[in-house]
């Protein structure tokens, strides 16, 4: 080692060569960039932390009771085995649905659900549908003036496929629109035991009846059809009209209110001369005017199965009356006619009741 050594000379020589290598490590140093920290701050961190706490503890610890509606559930429980179950106007909501669809699916008696008038959305809807599947005793679900709409149309018309006791099934004032006609079309294209269909004021509209006309082509157990307000207009009946020249069971329609006029009087008017299944046509309230009702006159004169046609409001006047009554004088198969609001006087009425005495058995409602 340089340490021990007694050579003076290499000492210091050594000693200089490591001085050069401080002096030069310390020049280096200095041109080094000095480092430095960067602290970034958001304001409200330590209050967010702070709430994503709480969230996780409340989170943790809550559990949604369930449902009930003790009313309803001992009314249930009262009326059990009994046929018919009437829960109309209790402002009944699609939670309570769960509630009468697991009745449902427990009752050996169940014949007739009544739900009218109540505020069943299409959740609502889901759970009764779901009931009617399984159900072997159901024969009438009414729904009356509820708010299914369009998706609740489908979870019911998916049963309609399925069910094979239900006969009568009301859907009026629904909001079905026409892609819930579509879907009840859809089902009534394989059902083989509905009877009794009402769609009154679902706004369907000539689409719409156009889905419902194409199925009843096929099907062959509806019996009743109720499409009253639907804004079917006359293209509407044109397609009503189609249906019925085929169709060999619809033997009650009811379109009032549909705005088909005078055209759509003559397309009905036309089918009505061949048709052998209608017996009850109700027209009211369509603007179908003289001219309409001088086209199903026409076809009076040869229809041999309607008992009941309903005209009222339509405008038909004194000269309208004429054309119906002149043909009443010789059709023995119509027994009610109804001809309320028709600006038709006194003296026409009193005309029409003295031309009709030899049909007894014709009743005109004025």
């Amino acid at each position: 080692m340089l340490s021990s050594t007694k050579n003076h000379i290499k000492l210091l020589e050594a000693k200089q060569g490591f001085d050069d290598y401080v002096n030069e490590t310390n020049e280096n140093l200095k041109v080094l960039p000095i480092p430095t920290v960067t602290e970034y701050i958001l304001e409200g961190l330590d209050q967010l932390q702070s709430l994503k706490k709480s969230i996780i503890e409340c989170g943790r610890y809550v559990e949604v009771p369930p449902y009930h509606n003790p009313q309803l559930e001992e009314l249930i429980t009262n009326k059990r085995k009994n046929k018919k179950l009437d829960l109309k106007l209790k402002n009944l909501t699609d939670a309570d649905m769960k509630i009468v669809a697991d009745m449902m699916q427990q009752s050996t008696t169940l014949a007739l659900l009544d739900l009218s008038q109540n505020q069943i959305g299409e959740q609502g809807a889901q759970y009764i549908a779901e009931a009617v599947k399984n159900s072997k005793t159901l024969t009438t679900l009414e729904l009356f003036q509820n708010q299914v709409g369009q998706q609740g149309a489908l979870y019911i018309a998916d049963a309609l496929k399925i069910n094979q006791t239900l006969t009568v099934l009301g859907l009026s004032e629904n909001q079905v629109g026409q892609q819930g006609a579509q879907h009840i079309a859809a089902a009534l294209k394989t059902n083989k035991t509905l009877i009794k269909l009402g769609l009154s004021k679902n706004e369907i509209g000539e689409q719409g009846v156009q889905y419902i006309a194409e199925a009843l082509k096929t099907n062959t157990t509806l019996a009743m059809l109720g499409l009253k307000e639907n804004q079917i207009g006359q293209q509407g009946a044109h397609h009503i009209a189609d249906v019925l020249k085929c169709n060999q069971t619809l033997t009650e329609l009811h379109l009032t209110n549909n705005q088909i006029g005078e055209q759509g009087a003559q397309y009905i008017a036309e089918v009505l001369k061949t048709n052998k299944t209608l017996t009850i046509l109700v027209l009211n309230e369509n603007q179908i005017g003289q001219q309409g009702v001088q086209h199903i006159a026409e076809a009076l004169k040869t229809n041999q199965t309607l008992t009941e046609l309903h005209l009222v409001n339509n405008q038909i006047g004194e000269q309208g009356v004429q054309h119906i009554i002149e043909t009443l004088k010789t059709n023995k198969t119509l027994t009610a006619l109804y001809l309320e609001q028709n600006q038709i006087g006194e003296e026409a009425i009193q005309w029409a009741k003295n031309s009709l005495k030899s049909n007894t058995k014709l009743k005109v409602h004025w």
